[in-house]
């Protein structure tokens, strides 16, 4: 981390209010999205471009896309080590992360969210020595209204 002082860096830390899937990797989504041949506009062009938004709605449509890329337990769980090994890097100790099965569900009707949760908890317990991580569910009941208001072209698979 260029320009932060050793002492800030190697202070023990915190992280509330993370949502788990805000935290993926540019290079993951991107490689998501060629495995599973998921046309999104995020996925070309500039990396540092990713995740360039300028607007709340952007911001949004930029969720969307990163949920329409995530489709099984494993895809969970490896943006789960990932954060783990980015928190750990920063020293955080401790973190509540929301994650948000309706969103994961609009997209992929099939998918099993216990074992989404299941891989996710697997891959926190194996980090456990390292960063303890609550999980809280971020139910959303009106997902799929919201992003049809936002963008009519957007829907679920």
């Amino acid at each position: 981390m260029p320009g932060v002082s050793a002492f800030v860096r190697d202070l023990p830390k915190i992280q509330l209010h993370c949502h788990l899937e805000g935290t993926v990797r540019a290079e993951t989504f991107r490689e998501l999205a060629a495995h599973y041949g998921t046309d999104s506009p995020r996925a070309a062009g500039p990396l540092e471009a990713t995740y360039a938004f300028a607007t709340f709605r952007d911001f949004l449509l930029t969720f969307a896309e990163v949920c329409k890329v995530l489709r099984t337990p494993e895809d969970y769980a490896r943006i789960a080590r990932d954060y783990v090994a980015d928190a750990a890097a920063q020293n955080v100790r401790y973190a509540e992360i929301f994650i948000s099965p309706s969103a994961w569900t609009y997209f992929h009707h099939d998918l099993d969210v216990f074992e989404v949760c299941r891989a996710m908890r697997d891959a926190f317990n194996a980090a456990r020595d390292v960063l303890e991580v609550k999980l809280i569910c971020d139910l959303t009941r009106n997902f799929g209204g919201l992003l049809r208001a936002l963008d009519p072209e957007v829907s679920g698979e």
